[in-house]
């Protein structure tokens, strides 16, 4: 009450209106509207602290508000967070005045994306078509990528599989013992029907479906699974339980009504696009697992450890005199720039509480003898579904640091007291424990001063002060098994493990229990951020235009995965992070082409991305680009510099300076013309044929190089016409009519081409009986298709035509 001594907050409609009667209330005013000039139409509290003293004077305490005062203008940051909060593209916002550079005081708005796209709507078509964009990048590069590589073994297909650390190829040693080991660990469930998604090159395929009675494996890539039905196609590799489909990981609906008893996940969540997405799969995962059955997911990146792994990375790959600070602010900008997804081990702890069929979540450390990122910084995880729950037993639990334990002192423990069972907690993990020690002097103030420093800090490390997990698994020399969990995962990489005796019918189980399920962007990463940003940026920009003046619209947007959090739970203003530099505002620091080539790509990304300026250094996919724009650079490329170019180039070399590089090194590589040679004399093979010959040589009778085409035809069929038109490719086609011959009285005994002149290709006509059922008809067309070629003597295309009927054909092309 007016009057009446005692704190009161001074800005309310009320007290406002009460301005004209009481000249004393001097803490209300009224404005300008900025739009009409008409005064009293935008009413602005100014968020001052007051008090009435007992003469009735109005006392100023202070603000209380977070209104600003910005060139000249009153600005509530809560309007401006109101109106960000209608946006159905926003779950959570919050608008700072900051000074990052002296004299420079601007708005920036931070906003947590809104990960129920049901509930963006129209408004925000170009966010709900992200994770779609997302799912089809991976699937344009992976379709590039199956096209140039195929292993002469399917289950040794680990052309990809690239090192963070090196950009060479891990070795393939490591990749077997990798894929031997999920295997394992699939089959040690003992599945008999099987559905993968995302079956790949066939690397478990091929490892598991011959234990199993059905094997059903699919991909969003047509070019891979081409590839297995090669492989299976020939008789060592023939598994007549495999069924293929092409199919995006989260369109396996139709698959449901098989109930299978194991699904695998394996490698792949890593390139969805959300954690939601995920949460879809699995849904539908769960549709097609019967009762008692299990899903494996397979090497996922653990979230928990990503700033260890980026810090990782970034320390071995350092030049000795890279500055810590410069190495500290590329590990930001790494993990800052991750377009995959990477999980929370709690997230799987918490899914019975989404999905009720879950009864049992088991996360597991990755087996293994090799140290590389597939073993230090992934899991497993296995979900049973719909079985009765397993009770945690009542055993004893010992905690590494507390109890003061070691792998000797554990062993003692099992051989003199010879428990049924033993739980240990936050064993310190060898593989990461290098990797966390940097992480921690990096964020220390006093960080060491070069890389080389942080390098021989590490090197100080006693090895004696963690445990490699494979060292716990041995304990099955005492008689004792071994699960080892982060499921209580910590950003140290410390892992419990449970032991029970191999005697005991009913091993013992984890307790995993969540405390309480949060939203499922608190448990992941967000692939899609960047992306986010560059989108959801401007589109907030224009939002906040049409509602305000200019003067309030912030000049940055930041998108957050999370808010960050105080302990009390509130949002720690403090600890959000200045926005990155407009690129006008980076241009000093841009490292500008330096060469008319470098020039022109730059010219082409800039019009392509539309983003100015560009540097040398600069990522395109980092920029915003994706395997769509990726084939419009190249086609532009391609039509300018009159060359061809492979999509390829661009995602090995994804900034200018390697882009331009590579393009040099391929001018001078391709400086010399292809002309035309006579045919009157001796031609070389190509390196091709030469692998054909030798393979040959090597294997004589050999199908390996045979490409089978079957082809049904129904309906009236010219006999002759056929004919010539395989006799006409045939000629079309010098390679078609190609032998190899090696002249005995040549001094190198060199085999050379033969091109024999155009002739007629034999389509021999064979009759097949009416009655001839499939299998019979299979088994024929075994027997063309199964034929080896002679080189000597050619032609290298084969016709065969079976006629079962007037008007039913089989046409053999080998």
């Amino acid at each position: 009450p007016v009057g009446v001594p005692g704190e009161v907050f001074v800005g309310s409609a009320g007290l406002a209106r009460g301005y004209h009667q009481r000249p004393d209330l001097t803490a209300s005013r009224f404005v300008p509207d900025p739009f009409s000039g008409a005064v009293g139409a935008r009413l602005y509290r100014t968020g001052d602290l007051a008090r009435y003293l007992p003469d009735g004077t109005l006392d100023f305490m202070g603000r209380i508000d977070q209104q600003v005062k910005l060139r000249g203008y009153r600005i509530e940051l809560e309007e401006i967070e109101a109106l960000l909060a209608q946006h159905p593209a926003v779950r959570e916002q919050v608008v700072l005045a900051r000074e990052d550079q002296p004299g420079d005081l601007r708005l920036v708005a931070y906003v947590v994306p809104n990960e129920n796209q049901d509930e963006v709507g129209s408004q925000c078509s170009v966010l709900g078509s992200m994770e779609a964009e997302q799912v089809e990048h991976w699937q344009h590069l992976y379709d590039d990528a199956y096209r140039q590589m195929q292993a002469a073994d399917p289950r040794f297909s680990f052309g990809g599989w690239i090192s963070s650390y090196t950009d060479e190829p891990i070795p393939i040693a490591e990749m077997t013992e990798w894929a031997d080991q999920t295997a394992a660990r699939i089959l040690g469930t003992r599945p008999r029907r099987v559905l993968e998604i995302g079956c790949g090159a066939g690397l478990l395929l091929f490892r598991i479906a011959p234990h199993c009675e059905y094997y059903c494996g699919t991909d969003f890539s047509a070019p891979v699974l081409d590839s297995i039905r090669h492989y299976l196609s020939q008789p060592e590799y023939a598994l007549p339980q495999v069924a293929l489909y092409q199919r995006t990981a989260d369109a396996v609906a139709d698959l449901a009504d098989q109930q299978f008893d194991t699904v695998i996940i394996n490698s792949v969540v890593q390139y969805f696009p959300s954690v939601t997405y995920l949460v879809q799969v699995l849904e539908a995962a769960l549709h097609a697992v019967r009762a008692g059955g299990q899903i494996l997911i397979g090497d996922v990146r653990n979230l928990a450890l990503l700033e260890a792994f980026h810090t990782s990375v970034q320390t071995q790959r350092a030049e000795p005199e890279l500055a810590c600070d410069e190495l500290w602010a590329r590990a930001q900008q790494a993990m800052a720039q991750e377009e995959e997804l990477l999980l929370d081990p709690a997230f799987f702890v918490a899914l019975p509480q989404h999905f009720r069929q879950i009864s049992q979540v088991q996360v597991l450390l990755k087996r293994g003898q090799a140290q590389n990122e597939l073993t230090r910084f992934r899991y497993d995880v296995l979900l049973h579904v719909a079985v009765t729950p397993q009770q945690p037993q009542d055993h004893a639990w010992l905690d590494w640091q507390r109890d003061a334990l070691s792998l000797d002192r554990v062993r003692q423990v099992l051989h003199d007291d010879a428990p049924a069972a033993l739980g240990i907690r936050a064993v310190p993990n060898a593989r990461v424990l290098a990797d966390v020690y940097a992480l921690d002097l990096l964020r220390n103030g006093a960080r060491p001063a070069t890389a080389e420093d942080l390098r021989a800090a590490q090197s100080e490390l006693s090895p004696e002060l963690g445990v490699d997990p494979e060292a716990l698994w041995t304990l099955s020399e005492l008689g004792y098994s071994a699960a080892l969990s982060w499921a209580g995962s910590a950003a140290d990489g410390s892992y419990d493990v449970l032991l029970w005796r191999q005697t005991l019918a009913m091993p013992p189980v984890f307790s995993t229990r969540a405390e309480r399920l949060k939203p499922w962007s608190e448990y992941a990463n967000n692939p899609l951020r960047e992306q986010q940003s560059r989108t959801l940026g401007p589109l907030l920009r224009r939002f906040l235009q049409e509602r305000l003046p200019e003067y309030m619209v912030p000049s940055a947007f930041v998108v957050l995965d999370r808010m960050p959090l105080t302990p009390n739970g509130k949002i720690d203003r403090n600890a959000l992070p200045a926005p990155e530099r407009s690129r006008r505002e980076l241009a000093d620091a841009l490292v500008p082409p330096r060469t008319p080539t470098e020039e022109l790509i730059a010219s082409v990304w800039s019009a392509v991305l539309g983003v100015s300026p560009i540097g040398v250094y600069d990522n395109f996919f980092a920029l915003g680009g994706h395997s769509l724009l990726a084939t419009q650079v190249i086609t532009r490329l391609r039509q300018v510099l009159d060359r061809e170019l492979s999509l390829r180039l661009l995602f090995e070399a994804p900034t200018i300076a390697a882009f331009a590089e590579r393009l040099t090194t391929q001018r001078a590589d391709a400086s010399v013309p292809l002309v035309a040679v006579p045919r009157d004399r001796d031609l070389p093979l190509s390196f091709a044929q030469q692998r054909l010959w030798f393979l040959d040589q090597l294997e004589p009778g050999s199908v390996l190089y045979s490409i089978p085409s079957v082809v049904r035809l129904r309906g009236s069929l010219d006999h002759g016409a056929l004919q010539r038109s395989l006799s006409t490719i045939v000629a079309r086609h010098e390679v078609l009519r190609t032998t190899f011959a090696v002249d005995p009285s040549a001094p190198t005994l060199e085999p050379r081409q033969q091109i024999a002149p155009p002739s007629e290709l034999p389509l021999p006509l064979v009759e097949l009986p009416p009655e001839a059922d499939a299998t019979t008809i299979r088994a024929v067309v075994q027997q063309v298709v199964q034929q080896p070629f002679d080189l000597r003597r050619g032609p290298l295309l084969r016709a065969t035509l079976y006629r079962q009927g007037p008007h039913d054909h089989i046409l053999v092309l080998v």
